[in-house]
């Protein structure tokens, strides 16, 4: 998972986001402890990226690297945000 502060490449910044979290949703469990701490604060995200937060798949591909050895190409998952306090406190929270 990293922490990506979004400019006007990104789509999601046009819409007001400034920061995200960025990466692979089934190998990283933290991305759900992230998703699951802002549902419980803000509720639940809204799919018309309106709301103080938003999570979905990008459209492009990246590489993740297994536990294996192994490696496969996956869309990598977005948790977008309009405030850069609101990554500082979904990182203390979920360690």
């Amino acid at each position: 998972m990293k922490i990506v502060k979004l400019d006007r490449r990104h789509k999601l910044y046009h819409r007001g986001f400034t920061h995200a979290f960025r990466g692979s949703y089934g190998a990283d469990d933290s991305l759900r402890k992230v998703c699951d701490y802002f549902t419980r604060v803000y509720g639940n995200n809204r799919l018309d990226k309106s709301g103080v937060w938003y999570a979905g798949f990008g459209t492009s591909r990246m590489k993740v690297q297994t536990n294996w050895g192994g490696s496969y190409k996956t869309n990598p998952y977005w948790v977008a945000v309009r405030s850069e306090a609101d990554i500082t406190a979904a990182v203390l929270a979920t360690g």
